[in-house]
């Protein structure tokens, strides 16, 4: 896995087709057709959606979405630096004290490496 995914990205300079590369890989590996690829801006303590795909579809709109650092579950798998999974996303946050990101995601999902 790889060696086919370097084969795919190798020569990918922009993000958004480097990004592309290894959501492709992720849903013939793990059979993941929804995901999101983010970065962290350490910076502005803010995260980016490089990435983001419902059932195979990638969702262009979402594409340099930014939230605030603290928002949404990803916040604490980003601070941990370990994947949470969670059974209700909703009340995963209220537990953790950060705001949803979007109450209608579905669940349950894995946040992070998984």
């Amino acid at each position: 896995m790889l060696y086919e995914l370097s084969q795919a990205v190798t020569g990918q300079l922009e993000r958004a087709a480097l990004a592309e590369a290894i959501y492709r890989q992720l849903v013939r590996v793990l059979d993941a057709p929804s995901a999101a690829i983010v970065a962290y801006d350490e910076t502005r303590h803010e995260i980016e959606v490089v990435l983001s795909a419902r059932d195979g579809v990638v969702q262009a709109e979402e594409t340099g979405r930014r939230y605030p650092f603290g928002v949404g579950l990803l916040s604490r798998t980003i601070e941990r630096r370990q994947p949470i999974r969670v059974d209700d996303y909703v009340e995963a946050c209220r537990r953790e004290g950060v705001t949803p990101l979007d109450a209608q995601q579905p669940h349950p999902y894995w946040l992070g490496r998984r």
